[in-house]
């Protein structure tokens, strides 16, 4: 808490203050080298063989030779020995460590005569001087019975390499196309594919042409069409990583100019995708989920736009098409999804569309994939379809004589659609429990169950439930709980009484008398004694019904300073309550006290304290506040205070928690004191009312309310029950409206019995709100 005075002269009046809710795991293995070897180290020197017995390499071997006597070397020669001693075909496979070099293969027949396999590469595919590869040998029926480590080539630094790239290009040839120009140094007349791979966001395409090539230099000019450009909905540079060459890859590194889709469109295209949520009727539900698709069109035709909506689970959720006749010009086509089929998915996340196409007829003029990522939605927030509504009843019969209660159990949905699959249990304050289902039931149909519970006696208190599980969505889910009717009791309190206001001898009390039992209460009194020897008392008894407050505000003059108890006293129906409150009467006075701001749970009090004396200074003043939480705090330093000054005193508090406070504000200065009450609410999320329903062996069912305090919609409340035994999650994500309560059940099994402490916490965002109780488990 912190606190600030201000002092004023009572000619120089205060202004009045006015008051302002996946995890991802990270694994890192740890690995101690004995030297300094960096990951991919480790990883080549992993010793991947495998060998059956059936065949062996005994050594490895790798020359370089000049198979067409130009004087150069043109092919590497693999010599694999193996020590297979009789006779049998297989096939040797070397693979490369380069993936961009094919595999060579020698399939012949192993014996001790002819034990090696011969194979070869051209240098035509190299460009380095040394290469890893590993070898592979297959059996007849094409089983793997051995796998090498990996090995290395010799170095060899002076080999035939083929066709290489000197230079590459790009242009813009009149917004029709982009040409790639790509300049090689040939050494080998041949006609060839040459393909280019234009990368942009992780995404590529790719255009061929059949080339002859003549050496010893040549440009060959490799063109991207305008329907090829327009299909990237692409603005920026484009890259070049790599040029193949008939079988050849060549690695090259290159960026292309700054390049924009739109200039090379000649056919109608998207543009650009939206998405909204629209509210029709203001109820803050979604009706509708509405996407907007900017269409660029080229020619005036008759269009179809089609799309597939999908979670990011990749669960299809939607198909949208719409046929629209479009003019030329940017045009703007709206697609919609109701609400309720969003509602339907109980899906809370992004939504995305997996493609958008625009079609005449059979042509497709566009395609666009991973086309829009909506924004963030909860299905709480759009408008529900017709829903059931199960409503459940009970009625028990006992027979003294066989010790049995006969438990009829009637559900009926009041809803406007039809439910399936209804669970209903039923379970007593003792041991017996069961447990009947209805695979249907249509609406404004009901359902009546009969149970036989033995061994119980008449006080036996009966819960059902249906619907336990919240296997149906229902209208109203507040319904599905009703016990056995006790006897209704009559009870009377007088909950509340304070000061609430005082001037000079002038007091002001308010008390509140209730009805805290379960029947209507007539003729009601109350008589108030003020503890100077005055009293009054009520001139007209009131009626009360159960939970019904009575407010009764009472003013009073005392005719002389001093201390005095006053006491409320409230009777009838045979029935009789009663509250005491000190009033303190001088000339150091609390003129008033009060709540001044709120913020979530921070707040800031306001209190007035007036020496009442016209003449005479008072001195060594001190004050106090306790918060009701607890928490107290008192002046740093003793106040004086001149005839008839005021001090304002500011005090700022954050509570923990939610709920209703009584906040004490007192003050002295050793002959005369004065206390002020001030009753305050603290409105967000709050969770109550926990309590065991049932208890059998270690099986337990929790219930408790959430209730939405504020005066707006809470639309992602979520909950969870720690039992210090295990921790129970909500597994929905749902809404409450303003002063709307929610009615939450939850089954544990026990592990183990002893006494437990369960704390049920209701969330919505920074807003949380906990309840408690402690259970022995047997």
């Amino acid at each position: 808490m912190s606190t600030k005075i201000r002092k004023e002269n009572p000619l120089n009046l205060p202004n009045k203050y006015t008051e302002g809710g996946i995890a991802l795991l990270i694994f890192i293995l740890a690995i101690s080298f004995a030297s300094a070897l960096t990951l991919e180290d480790y990883v080549s020197n992993l010793d991947t063989s495998f060998y059956d017995g059936t065949i062996n390499i005994t050594s490895f071997a790798d020359t370089i030779v000049d198979s067409d006597s130009n004087g150069q070397n043109d092919t590497i020669i693999f010599n694999l020995t193996t020590d297979y001693s009789t006779s049998a075909n297989f096939t040797a496979n070397i693979f490369f460590e380069d993936e961009d070099l094919p595999i060579v293969s020698d399939t012949r027949s192993i014996s001790s005569t002819n034990p090696s396999f011969i194979m070869n590469i051209s240098t035509f595919f190299l460009s380095q001087s040394q290469y890893a590869y590993y070898a592979r040998i297959y059996n007849e029926i094409g089983q793997i019975v051995y796998e090498s480590r990996k090995y290395n080539t010799s170095t060899y630094a002076d080999y035939e390499t083929g066709t290489n790239i000197t230079a590459l290009s790009d242009e813009n040839v009149n917004n029709a196309l982009i040409r790639i120009n790509v300049s090689l140094d040939v050494t080998k007349n041949e006609t060839v594919n040459i393909s280019v791979n234009l990368e942009y966001n992780d995404s590529i395409i790719s255009a061929t042409k059949e080339t002859t090539l003549s050496s010893p230099a040549q440009v060959v000019s490799i063109d991207f069409d305008n329907e090829t450009i327009k299909s990237t909905h692409f603005n920026g540079t484009l890259s070049v990583e790599s040029v193949q060459i008939g079988n050849k890859i060549i690695e090259f590194s290159h960026n292309t100019f700054s390049y924009n889709y739109e200039d090379f469109a000649k056919t109608s295209y998207i543009k650009s995708i939206e998405s909204s949520q629209i509210d029709n009727n203001s109820n803050n539900l979604s009706d509708i989920f509405r996407f907007n698709f900017t269409i660029n069109v080229k020619s005036a035709d008759d269009y179809t736009l089609e799309a597939a909506l999908y979670d990011l689970d990749n669960n299809f959720i939607a198909s949208l098409a719409k046929n629209e006749t479009l003019s030329t010009g940017l045009q703007i086509v709206d697609i919609e999804i109701e609400g309720k089929d969003i509602y339907s998915t109980y899906y809370n996340g992004e939504f995305i569309l997996s493609f958008a196409k625009l079609s005449i007829g059979n042509q497709t003029k566009d395609i666009v994939f991973d086309a829009h990522t909506t924004n963030i939605t909860y299905y709480t927030d759009f408008e529900r379809s017709p829903l059931p509504d199960l409503i459940i009843s009970i009625n028990t019969t006992f027979n003294e004589t066989t010790n049995v209660t006969n438990v009829s159990i009637v559900i009926n949905n009041t809803g406007e659609a039809p439910a399936f699959n209804i669970f209903v249990d039923v379970f007593d304050n003792a041991s017996y429990e069961n447990q009947s289902s209805v695979s249907f039931l249509d609406v404004n149909e009901s359902k009546t169950f009969s149970f036989n519970a033995e061994e119980t006696i008449n006080e036996s208190l009966f819960t059902a439930i249906v619907d336990f599980d919240n296997f149906v969505d229902e209208a109203d889910e507040s319904n599905n709980i009703v016990t056995n009717a006790k006897e209704a009791l009559p009870s009377l309190t007088v909950s509340s009484f304070s000061k609430i206001y005082a001037n000079d001898f002038e007091r002001v009390f308010e008390f509140i008398i209730k009805n805290n039992g379960q029947v209507i209460l007539d003729n009601i009194n109350w008589t108030i004694d003020l503890g100077d020897g005055n009293s009054l008392n009520n001139t007209t008894p009131v009626n009360l019904t159960a939970g019904e407050d009575l407010f009764v505000y009472v003013q009073h003059n005392y005719s002389s300073i001093g201390s005095f108890e006053a006491i409320v006293y409230a009777f009838g129906n045979n029935l009789s309550a009663n509250k005491t409150l000190q009033v303190h009467v001088g000339d150091l006075q609390i003129d008033s006290f009060e709540l001044i701001s709120t913020v979530n749970k921070n707040v800031v009090f306001e209190a007035k304290i007036r020496n009442d004396n016209a003449f005479s200074n008072l001195t060594g003043i001190n004050w106090s506040i306790n918060t009701g939480d607890g928490q107290v705090a008192s002046a740093d330093n003793l106040l004086s205070l001149a005839p008839n000054e005021t001090a304002f005193i500011y005090t700022e508090h954050g509570y923990s928690q939610t709920g209703d406070y009584k906040v004490n504000f007192s003050t002295t200065n050793g002959l005369y004191l004065d206390t002020w009450i001030l009753p305050i609410e603290l409105l967000d999320i709050q969770a109550s009312d926990l309590q065991l329903l049932n208890l059998t062996d270690r099986e337990t069912i929790f219930e408790f309310y959430i209730t939405n305090t504020l005066t707006i919609n809470l639309s992602n409340v979520s909950w969870t029950i720690d039992t210090s035994d295990g921790l129970i999650n909500s597994s929905t994500i749902f809404a409450l409206g303003p002063n709307e309560t929610a009615f939450v059940y939850a089954k544990h099994n026990f592990s183990t019995g002893g006494t437990f402490g369960i704390n049920a916490t209701a969330f919505n965002g920074t807003l949380s709100d906990s309840t408690n109780i402690t259970i022995m488990v047997p």
